[in-house]
């Protein structure tokens, strides 16, 4: 990797404009207008790279802008286009091209003199392009192109619009649809063709843009399909001055671009009002349009930065207010280069994402790509890195046959990336040879390493010019990595022309170059030849299809040429037909099998007597009833056999090959009749189409025959319309069987034989797969007239989906059973094609709680609590929640937490529940889980105090809690038992109790009452320290408790004070207490009056 020259010099800024939307008068077609052959994808960008970014920058808020819209036939011409012609003179100092530099001159001269050479050589016109890695040898292509190398075929060409008078140059761009629709604009007119080059709609750029009220010259458009949501996007630019400078842009209703626009345009200097926007490149992914360019000064001679727009794609297809962000002054910081022409990349299979790639030519030994890491709006970075794609030549200008030097520019014009493995984005550009031959370059950046391959392809003495690349296959699932490559050619001695090749970025298996529009003349009007091509891949084909638009010589200017790029050239391939084409790949349905051959069968619809070569067209009779289940495609002519019940086939087997050998098949229905038989008389395989079967419950039985072990049946239903690769087979077996089959569902005889089922039938002769283990609403009808519902039918929707509906077809009343999942559901009666609606009622059961009603009544309902369905829907509640349907009246308003609940051993709380008590012993909510190693659950608690109380199961040391509200969070284990309280004061609310707080609103057990704390005291009251009162202290029971004592209280004194005096003529010396004994209570009298002082 050589030494990284850029290292941009700040972070992006982004920017939002507004813009109000208009009412629409068109409907929306584009459901109809969807392709039902390819399926395009919305795959996810995958960059894996690990190198940190070579620049990183972020976005500014740029403005909204609202949406104007208008039918193709309403936009006419305005005072603009009279002026159109004067102003858009000055498109000259559009996209300027800065003097040739000494090297290039010189690069210039030696490569003239090189072309004379060759002339003198008498190099052919058509000369044979060679091909190889940058780098390596070149190696030519043979007449007879490699085996495997693809030549494209030209189809339909016709030549668009373009008024060379009012323009310098066309900056020709093109997209097709699906349908074949394809939108082709230049600098002058936007035009509509389809697929057979016709024209279906064509006007100058001011009248498409009329309805924006342009006032400048209108340019360098640019035009994609977006594959994903069928849309067209155009782009185009207005004013080449500060003052006037807009990004114009439109989208399509529909995917049919005749269906009407939305219009959107923005300032295109955001953030530069000194600067104009000029040389757009566009790409689509999610979300988002992306949209870059450079921005030029006043004078319109020097690009000064680039810029890069991000625009909310999907509201602009709504014709919504459209936001729109963007990365600033996009430049090379420490050397002050612009990353100049910044190529934004579409994914042409659909759509990715989030953010999108870009890639641009750095300079000519380098590219830089870009990494937007987030859609719009969404606060997207943009990172870039350089990759050396090693020495390379710019190309130098190119010499025409009568005309000057015509200038080939060397910036990158056309990539896609693809998304389908590992992130890889395809490009082109002009480079030069050693000669001084402009030449293509094509390649391949893989975005999770960073490693380019590459091929450059040209002829000797020719100069390639302006390549536009597109994938070539039929869908992303079958393409190999290749492209269509068309390019603009010319040499001294020719003149300007399209043409197209095939090839790929990592191998050399080219073929030669395919001519599409040989140029008519110079073109001398100036020297500017492109500015770049345009075109598009079309989905869902059957064969490789791409249009492009291009320019070529005419009449001394520019010419515009639109054509089709296939695999195969169509035309008429039956060699039985009047009008073959030989040279025809790909039948194209105009065979003329008619005026010269024709139908020889004289048993068939269509026999034509007159025919002489049979052409294979002979029709034979069928049934034509398209209401019928037996109707046939190629029936020609109706015999009677049309069945508008039931059609089913049987398909018989034997393995030998020689029939059943006596084996016979016989269908019964409930009554015993034998509705049909039958035998295979011989071969391998038969098939017979049984007789039309009204809806009811058979048995279908095969005998065994000579050899039972050989035979096979099975039996499938037929339909008017199938899908490819389902089978339709509901029974089969062998020989010796008799089964039971249900034809239409089995009608009146049919129902759910299952009796573990909700809807068990126990009337049922044969099961028709209705039965119902969710769970069973029935819908119960009346019609007070006796004739049924006429035409009114109940509907059950779920978040507006209907999920179950039915009638009551006939008499007073019936019964009807909806089978649904938990959850929240409206009923409602539809009375759009019915009558008399006034007659019928209903009545719901099986739900929360039963429901009646009549055609005007609609409810809501849940089945089994609502499942995931319900919860608060109340915006205002803490607990609200926006995935749920229906309000369940659990919304919180005080204060919301969440319990989680913890189990070590993984197999839930065994027994344990935990439960919330107020204060008030209210149970407010009782919470376990039983299995697993945790769950939550919402908890909605008002201010105040509760108990929480954990039991402990089976396992108390496995449990675990927390609860958590926003400022409170409190756990444990089992067993716990705890006061908690929310956003309360703990204290004493009792007002009889002495330490009561009037401020405390939850009671903590505190409370105390006046009282005797005097420990000395009879009446002592150990819990009333805080509310001692001495005066009601009791002291009659404390004095001498010593009945020899002199002064001995008697029997109520029962606290001794140490009081008791004793006669000193006690008997019995040591006595001090006086109880007849000398003991340890003496020696403590004795103790305490030891050292006193006699007087």
């Amino acid at each position: 990797m050589k030494t990284l020259k850029l290292q941009y010099k700040s972070h992006y800024t982004f920017v939002i404009l507004t813009v109000f939307v208009l009412t629409s008068v068109t409907s929306d077609l584009s459901a109809q207008n969807q392709s039902a052959v390819d399926m395009p994808v919305q795959a996810t960008k995958e960059r894996l790279i690990q190198r940190a970014p070579d620049y990183s920058y972020s976005i500014t808020d740029g403005e909204t802008t609202y949406a104007r819209q208008a039918q193709l036939s309403d936009l006419v011409p305005d005072a603009w286009d009279i002026h159109h012609q004067m102003v858009q003179g000055r498109d000259a100092n559009v996209n300027p091209k800065p003097p040739m530099t000494p090297e290039e001159f010189t690069r210039l001269q030696s490569k003239l003199t090189y072309r004379q050479q060759l002339n003198s050589q008498g190099v052919p016109s058509d000369g044979q392009e060679n091909i190889g890695a940058p780098g390596q040898p070149l190696e030519v292509i043979p007449n007879q192109s490699r085996s495997s190398a693809i030549i494209p075929k030209v189809g339909v060409e016709v030549q668009s619009t373009y008024n060379a008078p009012n323009s310098s140059v066309p900056d020709g761009a093109a997209a097709v649809n699906s349908a074949g629709k394809i939108v082709v604009a230049n600098n002058t007119h936007i035009e509509i063709f389809d697929e057979d080059g016709t024209q279906l709609y064509s006007q100058t750029e001011g009248t498409f843009w009329s309805v924006l009220n342009p006032t400048a010259n209108i340019y360098d458009p640019r035009i994609e399909y977006d594959t994903f949501n069928n849309r067209f996007i155009i782009v185009e630019l207005h004013g080449n001055q500060p003052t006037l400078t807009q990004i114009y842009i439109a989208v399509s209703k529909t995917s049919n671009p005749e269906n009407g626009w939305w219009f959107y345009e923005f300032n295109g200097n955001s953030g530069d009002s000194n600067l104009w926007f000029d040389y757009p490149q566009i790409a689509y992914s999610d979300e988002t349009l992306t949209v870059s360019g450079n921005m030029f000064t006043a004078t319109g001679n020097s690009s000064t930065e680039s810029k890069v727009h991000l625009f909310e794609l999907y509201d602009a297809y709504d014709g919504l207010n459209v936001s729109h962000w963007y990365f600033d002054d996009v430049e090379a910081g420490t050397l002050g280069w612009n990353e100049y022409s910044i190529k934004p990349c579409s994914y042409p299979f659909g759509i990715y994402g989030p953010g999108l790639y870009m890639i641009n030519r750095d300079d000519a030994d380098d590219i830089a790509w870009w990494d937007i890491s987030a859609n719009a709006g969404n606060n997207p970075t943009l990172n870039g890195w350089i990759v050396d794609v090693g020495t390379i030549n710019n190309p130098v200008n190119a010499p025409q046959s009568g005309g000057p030097a015509l200038t080939v520019g060397a910036r990158l014009q056309s990539a896609y990336v693809d998304v389908s493995g590992e992130d890889k984005i395809h490009f082109t550009y002009a480079i030069s040879d050693s000669n001084g031959d402009d030449r293509i370059f094509l390649g391949r950046l893989n975005t999770s390493n960073e490693n380019v391959v590459s091929q450059q392809y040209g002829a000797p003495g020719k100069d390639y010019a302006y390549p536009w690349i597109m994938p070539w296959t039929t869908n992303s699932g079958a393409w190999n990595g290749g492209s269509l490559v068309a390019f603009l050619r010319v040499s001294s001695t020719s003149f300007p022309e399209l043409r197209v090749a095939h090839g790929y970025p990592n191998s050399t298996d080219w073929g030669n170059s395919v001519l599409v529009k040989s140029g008519e003349s110079a073109i001398g009007a100036g020297n500017r030849w492109g500015d770049y091509l345009g075109g598009g891949f079309r989905e869902g084909q059957s064969d490789p299809e791409c249009w492009i638009y291009g320019q070529y010589g005419l009449n001394n200017d520019h010419g515009m040429w639109l054509a089709q790029i296939s695999l195969n050239l169509e035309g008429c391939t039956n060699p039985l037909a009047c009008n073959y084409d030989p040279s025809a790949t790909l039948d194209d349905g105009s065979c003329d099998l008619v005026s010269c051959a024709g139908c020889t069968d004289s048993n068939a619809c269509n026999y034509n007597p007159n025919a002489v070569i049979d052409d294979g067209s002979c029709t034979t009779p069928g049934c034509t009833s398209w209401g019928a289940c037996n109707f046939s495609f190629s029936a020609g002519c109706d015999d009677g056999s049309c069945c508008y019940d039931n059609c089913v086939r049987l398909r018989m087997t034997d393995t030998y090959g020689d029939g059943w050998n006596g084996a016979t098949y016989s269908l019964a229905n409930s009554s015993g009749v034998v509705v049909t038989s039958g035998t295979m008389g011989t071969g391998y395989e038969e098939s017979v189409l049984l007789p039309c079967l009204p809806d009811g419950c058979y048995e279908f039985t095969v005998t065994n025959g000579s050899f039972p072990s050989e035979i096979g049946w099975s039996l499938e239903n037929v339909y008017m319309f199938i899908l490819i690769g389902v089978d339709y087979t509901f029974a089969s077996g062998g020989a010796g069987e008799t089964q039971s089959i249900t034809i239409g569902g089995g009608g009146d005889e049919g129902g759910c034989t299952d009796a573990t089922a909700c809807n068990y039938d126990t009337t049922a002769l044969c099961d028709n797969n209705t039965c119902c283990f969710s769970s069973c609403v029935t819908v119960s009808m009346t019609d007070s007239y006796g004739d049924g519902w006429n035409n009114n039918i109940w509907e059950i929707r779920h978040n507006g989906d209907l999920v179950s509906s039915g009638t009551l077809d006939v008499g007073y009343s019936g019964i009807d059973v909806a089978c649904l999942d938990p959850g929240c559901y409206n009923f409602s009666i539809n009375s759009d094609e019915g009558m008399y609606n006034y007659e019928i009622g209903w009545t719901l059961d099986g739900i929360n709680e039963i429901m009646t009603g009549n055609y005007a009544t609609e409810v809501q309902f849940t089945v089994d609590g609502g499942g995931p369905d319900v919860g608060c829907m109340d915006l205002n509640a803490c607990n609200y929640d926006v995935n749920v349907i229906c309000d369940d009246g659990s919304c919180c308003y005080e204060n919301c937490g969440v319990l989680t609940m913890m189990d070590t051993y993984g197999d839930g709380w065994n027994g344990a529940n935990l439960t919330i008590t107020d204060d008030n012993g209210i149970v407010i909510g009782t919470y376990t889980f039983n299995s697993g190693y945790g769950a939550e659950a919402e908890i909605c608690l008002l201010d105040g105090c509760y108990i929480i109380d954990v039991s402990s199961g089976s396992w108390p040391s496995e449990v675990g809690w927390i609860i958590q509200f926003p400022n409170h969070m409190l756990g444990g284990g089992a067993l716990y038992n705890e006061q908690f309280n929310l956003f309360t004061i703990e204290g004493c609310t009792d007002e009889t109790s002495c330490n009561y707080n009037p401020l405390a609103t939850c009671d903590n057990g505190t409370c105390s009452h006046d009282g005797c704390g005097d420990l000395n005291a009879c009446n002592y009251e150990s819990g009333c320290d805080l509310c001692h009162v001495q005066q009601l202290c009791d002291f009659s029971c404390v004095g001498c408790t010593y009945i020899d004592a002199i002064n001995y209280g008697g029997a109520s004194v029962t606290i001794d004070d140490g009081t008791c005096e004793f006669s000193a003529s006690a008997s019995c010396d040591g006595d001090l207490d006086g109880n007849g004994q000398v003991n340890t209570n003496d020696l403590l009298l004795f103790l305490a009056t030891f050292g006193t002082t006699c007087i």
